[in-house]
């Protein structure tokens, strides 16, 4: 059967769910949000209120009547994509359906640029990224760390509100709420894992230990951090990722910026 791509529809979640776990090692896991046990819960949102995920481009592309892969799509600003998430399952690959979803999305969407981010050890995704087109960004670093002893739970903003999605999906964000000056912004993936979103909040031990006493379960700290801001304190690099842009240029006489993408991509398609 020829493999075609379409949008993906609410029933399609499951699969979609699976290939995202599928697609990932299992040591990065616990780090990831949509790898939690209410991962497919939370994928539905945008197909459950799309007057809300408008800027949310999910499309599928099926082979032997079973969805072979799905691309995850974001409409950002000024006319810019973002490709969050891109899966193919391993019995398909090789059959250029990465390609065909990014082209899919390239032919639906006026988008002038289309970002995503890809590990750099992933060799395979980098060499179909390379022969599209997409350049060379700066480079991400996966980071974690022991958390500190608990001393005195951390007063949390809104504690019932986080824990009520922490429940549903797995994870959750929460804001402090003690006599600091501006709250700090942290984030529970799964029940060990506490994602933060600054250099600043990783390395502060005092700060932490009062969080891990509000979550006792928590063990690691997680953060990203660019290659000239990594942190002081020791910690442990898990993986690193690079932003990857694709000019997406129109061509002359169309009235999108499609067309030249579409026959590059075409003459590449080895994914």
């Amino acid at each position: 059967m020829i493999p075609f791509v379409r949008r993906a529809v609410l029933e399609d979640v499951p699969s979609i769910a699976r290939l995202f776990t599928e697609s990932f090692d299992s040591e990065l896991h616990p780090f990831l949000t949509q790898a939690q046990h209410g991962a497919s819960r939370f994928m539905s949102l945008p197909f459950l209120y799309p007057h809300i995920y408008g800027h949310h481009k999910v499309y599928v592309v099926e082979s032997s009547d079973r969805i072979a892969g799905y691309a995850d799509f974001r409409l950002m600003s000024a006319g810019q994509g973002f490709l969050s998430y891109l899966a193919v399952a391993s019995w398909a690959r090789g059959n250029g359906l990465a390609s065909s979803l990014i082209r899919e999305f390239l032919a639906s969407e006026e988008v002038t640029s289309l970002s995503l981010d890809v590990f750099t050890s992933n060799v395979a995704a980098n060499a179909l990224y390379e022969k599209i087109g997409f350049s060379h960004g700066p480079v991400t670093t996966w980071a974690t760390r022991k958390l500190p002893v608990a001393t005195f739970p951390e007063a949390i903003h809104a504690f019932s509100v986080q824990q009520a999605a922490f429940d549903a999906y797995g994870f959750s964000e929460f804001s402090t709420q003690s006599g600091a000056s501006s709250p700090e912004r942290f984030g529970r993936i799964g029940r060990q894992v506490l994602r933060c979103f600054d250099l600043t909040t990783f390395e502060d031990d005092r700060l932490l230990a009062r969080v891990r006493a509000s979550f006792p379960d928590m063990e690691i700290a997680f953060g990203t951090f660019h290659s000239e801001t990594m942190p002081a304190v020791p910690h442990e690099a898990i993986v690193e990722s690079e932003r990857r842009v694709l000019a997406v240029a129109p061509q002359a006489g169309t009235s999108g910026p499609r067309s030249k993408i579409k026959q590059r991509t075409q003459r590449h398609d080895k994914d």
